[in-house]
């Protein structure tokens, strides 16, 4: 059985792309995240000032393993 090659290139989907970088503490990975990357993280009720942090960085993306709001602060 003979397959024919592709002719035409795949076309770009629509998403963000860029290394991720995953860390265990918050202030060591604002400090370490750089523009261009995907922050992976595992921080129960993400505040303010740590999402502001991480955006200043230049982050194009963030994944949150943990709860954004746990009931323990009104959100």
């Amino acid at each position: 059985m003979k397959f024919a090659l592709r002719t035409r290139p795949a076309p770009d989907l629509p998403g963000v792309q860029g290394p991720a970088r995953v860390e265990r503490r918050m202030d060591s990975l604002v400090a370490r995240s750089r523009a261009g990357e995907i922050v992976v993280c595992d921080h129960v009720d993400l505040d303010r000032e740590a999402a502001q942090a991480l955006a200043e960085t230049g982050i194009v993306g963030l994944i949150n393993v943990g709860a954004m709001i746990s009931g323990r602060y009104p959100s």
